[in-house]
């Protein structure tokens, strides 16, 4: 599939009844001739009102034919943290013709919302005859065990405002020692994730050529996240 250039800017708007209307047709693209960046700014708007109202909206646009569009629809349910997208989630993660790009990104939001009500549906797709299906429900289940237990590490604060996959590792700040963690095959996908963040926070050009030899990797699951998760040009 070829990439296409996603729009994540936003409409600055008050949630009033009108504007709820003009964001939920835009989204759905009720006239049948809504460009699809405009689209992507009402969703965009919805992320950020983050209520039930907006969660209702986009539940709706599950109905589009567009697998970019959908994979964004799951990321931003993920994102507003709103248990109320859990239905919906788990019925986007639980249809199997379904395009993978979009199941998987609804697994991941599972993991960002962070219900361990989740966990269920996360473990029957472990054995998703999809890689990226499959890596993603470990990471959503890894990222939940993770935040229901833990109690003593202290997760730094992060320019980022993202819900990720997993937190930054705290056990080094060794760009070396991360890069040795981020590219050993050995380890859990979740501790090699946790890698991975810890170098996008770093940023410099060091932390970069680190994330970029995890391209290399077999994991679709690190190449999709990889150099994509910066907000500085360093990769280009």
């Amino acid at each position: 599939m070829r990439h296409q250039k996603i729009c994540r800017a936003s409409f600055a708007m008050p949630a009033t009844e009108d504007s709820y209307a003009y964001l939920e047709a835009t989204l759905t693209n009720v006239n049948g001739d809504v460009p699809l960046h405009e689209r992507f700014r009402a969703l965009f708007t919805l992320k950020n009102l983050a209520d039930d109202r907006s969660v209702h909206i986009i539940a709706k646009a599950f109905v589009d034919d567009s697998a970019l569009l959908k994979h964004e629809l799951a990321y931003v349910l993920g994102q507003t943290k709103n248990k109320n997208a859990i239905p919906t989630l788990r019925k986007v993660l639980a249809t199997l013709d379904e395009e993978p790009m979009v199941r998987h990104e609804a697994a991941e939001a599972l993991g960002a919302i962070g219900d361990p009500s989740c966990l269920d549906i996360l473990n029957m797709y472990l054995n998703d005859p999809n890689e990226t299906v499959r890596q993603t429900c470990e990471l959503a289940i890894a990222k939940i065990n993770f935040e229901t237990i833990q109690t003593e590490e202290r997760i730094p604060s992060s320019i980022y405002t993202s819900i990720d996959p997993a937190p930054p590792s705290t056990k080094t700040e060794s760009t070396k020692e991360l890069k040795a963690q981020l590219l050993n095959t050995k380890l859990p996908l979740f501790e090699r994730y946790r890698a991975m963040f810890a170098l996008r926070n770093v940023g410099d050009t060091e932390a970069v050529l680190a994330l970029a030899e995890g391209l290399e990797d077999d994991s679709g699951r690190l190449k999709c996240r990889g150099l994509g998760n910066g907000e500085r040009n360093w990769a280009t």
